[in-house]
């Protein structure tokens, strides 16, 4: 606020108009990044909420069932069987069908994480359309004493490594008896999973790793 002539500056924070949530579907239908996108934007007040997830061969070229339910429980009936780049592209540019039911308006913002691609086309059209952010390949790193549940820390290490064969998962503990307990809880537990083989890439590739520390701090 300026003196005498009493003049002010204020900010005004207004959401975007239309938006496109990307959700992951290639490798592993992604369900909770439905509500991650979904719910923010209904809450920031998003008037128009647009959602794109990969077809599904076995689901007849929809959308999985889980990303589908989720989309009309949270009232979003906009949602379009495109995947990768693509995707990415429609959002941005708009497409222009023979009517409405064929049509994609183009969006203000996309979000959402995807693969290689769909993060390269993110930043090709970045100034086209806003997007949220750059997300490289999955990744947790977790922290741990003698004390941590093994169980536990095994399915932490695959909630990330099932997303992607780049996917990093890193462990670090000063605990030799602990790394050597989630090593035997991973064998069976990674063997009984859909995507044990994805998985066992990722847990075995060079980003990912049980790292021993002297101590933890």
């Amino acid at each position: 606020v300026g003196g005498g002539g009493g003049r002010g500056v204020a900010r005004h924070i207004v959401p975007v108009g239309r938006v496109g949530l990307y959700v992951r579907g290639g490798f592993a239908p992604l369900a909770s990044s439905v509500i991650m996108n979904v719910v923010p934007a209904r809450e920031a007040g998003v008037s128009s909420i647009a959602v794109a997830s990969p077809p599904q061969a076995e689901f007849g070229g929809l959308p999985h069932p889980s990303i589908l339910a989720l989309c009309h429980l949270l009232g979003v009936n906009e949602v379009y069987a495109v995947g990768g780049a693509q995707a990415i592209a429609m959002f941005a540019y708009g497409v222009e069908g023979s009517d409405e039911a064929d049509s994609c308006p183009r969006v203000d913002m996309v979000t959402g994480p995807g693969n290689i691609y769909v993060v390269a086309a993110k930043r090709c059209l970045r100034g086209t359309v806003g997007i949220d952010s750059e997300a490289g390949p999955p990744e947790i790193a977790i922290l741990a004493d003698k004390t941590a549940d093994p169980r536990h820390i095994a399915a932490d290490l695959m909630s990330q490594a099932e997303h992607d064969t780049l996917a990093a998962a890193v462990l670090v503990t000063d605990s030799t008896t602990l790394a050597e307990a989630v090593q035997r809880e991973l064998a069976p537990m990674v063997s009984a999973t859909l995507h044990s083989e994805r998985i066992r890439t990722s847990l075995t590739s060079k980003q990912s790793a049980i790292v021993m520390v002297r101590d933890i701090d």
